[in-house]
């Protein structure tokens, strides 16, 4: 079965119909809190976890404070800490460069780094060369389409992950050509 990802709302977004101590909350920790409390006994409980997709981050302290939101959570409900697990979605150039950091500040709970935002179109016509890239998984702009990509994956990725796998295509690539427009 696919797994569910969650896509909390970034940190700029609020939820205007909640107030804490006289301030609109943050959206972000409204759609994370709602999920994970409402979701997360039942969920280990059939032998899976709380996974999210957070979108917009453009530093590493903003993936501090997810982690500190997850350690905090975890031991608020009463289970096991590292049961939370996150895909980081990197969407802005600061970010890129901060990977190695991000990665570490939310290391306990980390899945890994997505490569930023795929319209319709292009999420089809990847399928064909992301499997070669060494990526494990990936994203789809419809259900439709997941028995499509996951027929390629089962075809080209013979094993359960592929970290060992070097990468050929756009290892050399320096800061410079980054932020070539």
């Amino acid at each position: 079965l696919a797994t569910l990802l969650v896509r909390p709302r970034g940190w700029h977004l609020d939820e205007a119909h909640v107030v804490v101590n006289n301030k609109v909350a943050s959206g972000s920790l409204f759609d994370f809190g709602m999920y994970f409390y409402h979701n997360v006994h039942n969920l280990v409980k059939g032998g899976s976890a709380p996974y999210f997709y957070l979108p917009k981050l453009e530093h590493y302290h903003e993936a501090r404070l997810w982690n500190d939101v997850f350690v905090a959570s975890q031991k608020y409900m009463g289970v096991p800490q590292g049961t939370i697990r996150a895909t980081i979605l990197l969407e802005t150039i600061t970010a890129a460069f901060q990977m190695e950091e991000i990665l570490y500040e939310i290391r306990e709970h980390s899945i890994g780094l997505n490569c930023g935002r795929w319209d319709y179109l292009f999420s089809y016509i990847k399928k064909l060369r992301e499997v070669q890239a060494g990526h494990d998984g990936t994203w789809v702009a419809h259900p439709a389409l997941v028995g499509i990509a996951r027929d390629v994956f089962d075809e080209h990725m013979k094993t359960k992950n592929q970290i060992g796998k070097v990468p050929t295509e756009g290892a050399n690539i320096t800061e410079e050509q980054l932020l070539e427009l």
